[in-house]
């Protein structure tokens, strides 16, 4: 059991199901390795908790341009 608790997930879960592919075969071995050390100390989000962060992200986004069009 570790001192400190786990990160909590980043929102790097689209760039994760998106461009990791392209990352890994034409990305460099250190920026790979930058990648994957990221993923590992911050967990993206995937799979249904994907959605439902970009969902509340688009409800702050829309919310947000509401109040600027006053």
């Amino acid at each position: 059991m570790s001192l400190y608790p786990r990160p909590p997930p980043s929102g790097m879960g689209e760039v994760k199901a998106m461009i990791s592919p392209d990352i890994h075969q034409y990305g460099s071995v250190e920026l790979n390795t930058i990648f994957e050390e990221y993923y590992r100390q911050f967990p993206p989000y995937e799979g249904a908790e994907l959605l439902t962060m970009l969902a509340q992200r688009t409800h702050c986004a829309r919310a947000c341009a509401k109040w600027a069009a006053f």
